[in-house]
């Protein structure tokens, strides 16, 4: 009976290695690698870019920093104008200590990059982001340097890619820089990277030139994407991506930022809804 139990022992021993074995020759590297080798790898695309959109949201952030908050102890009428119209006060505790940092326009200290809708997480959300648009928009241009025409979908793809890392670029100029007062006078405040390329290697170091370039690099983005924007790749769930009508919009929206001179594009002008 021992002896009929070693051999079982030794064979779930002989498995047991063999499960490391496989574990061991997976390659460590997984992130994604994507190529098009046949217009039917538009799909994949498509899918990528589904998986594209940051998941932190900037308007908490935006919010403690604007005259919509209301300070504890404040009085304050009541925005009804049917209820009685006397003097109301709060005094709420705050959600998290980094909501005190930043309705005092500190730095958020107390924060952590897994705290919901904090400087941190965003600043993560924006650049996973960025870089699954990198990553959609290089294999797109690189089966065109193949010499190969590209389908409409693939335009659209492309274009959703563009749109997608102008805005995030956008949104973390507005978070995390001045803002942009003129092309000269944004020169002289600190801008940050803006990512072009899938990064290949585990550190990377970006120079984080200045505010007016990085709202040329959103201009130049933002241009090429409208030349080429189109809802076909959205199914029924238009108004979840950049569709035509958010892409003008967003280009409203930076322009409002940057007048009189940045994004006079006729794009802008002749919208194709």
């Amino acid at each position: 009976m021992k002896h009929t139990l070693y051999i079982i022992y030794a064979v779930l021993g002989l498995f047991s290695l063999a499960s490391c074995s496989d574990f061991l020759d997976q390659p460590a590297d997984e992130r994604t690698e994507i190529k098009i080798e046949s217009e039917k790898d538009a799909d994949k695309i498509v899918m990528l870019l589904n998986t594209a959109y940051p998941s932190g949201n900037y308007i908490w952030i935006a919010e403690l920093s604007a005259d919509n908050m209301v300070d504890n102890q404040c009085p304050h009428l009541p925005s009804n104008p049917n209820d009685k119209q006397i003097d109301t006060h709060y005094n709420y505790g705050s959600y998290a200590k980094y909501n005190d940092e930043l309705f005092r326009f500190e730095p958020a200290a107390s924060a952590t990059y897994s705290d919901y809708d904090s400087p941190g997480m965003m600043w993560s959300s924006i650049w996973s982001s960025v870089a699954t648009c990198n990553y959609a928009i290089k294999a797109i241009d690189e089966w065109e340097a193949a010499g190969n025409t590209l389908s409409p979908k693939l335009r659209a793809a492309r274009a959703e890619g563009k749109l997608l890392r102008a805005y995030n670029h956008f949104i973390a100029a507005n978070l995390f820089c001045q803002p942009y007062k003129d092309e000269e006078a944004s020169k002289k405040d600190i801008g940050l990277p803006y990512v072009t390329e899938p990064e290949t290697e585990l550190i990377v170091k970006y120079e984080r030139g200045n505010v007016a370039d990085l709202y040329k690099n959103i201009q130049k983005d933002l241009e090429d994407g409208l030349q080429d924007v189109n809802d076909l790749n959205y199914g029924i769930a238009t108004k979840y991506h950049f569709n035509v009508n958010a892409a003008h919009a967003f280009a409203a929206r930076t322009r409002t930022a940057t007048a009189p001179r940045m994004l006079e594009s006729n794009f802008l002008m002749q919208p194709e809804l």
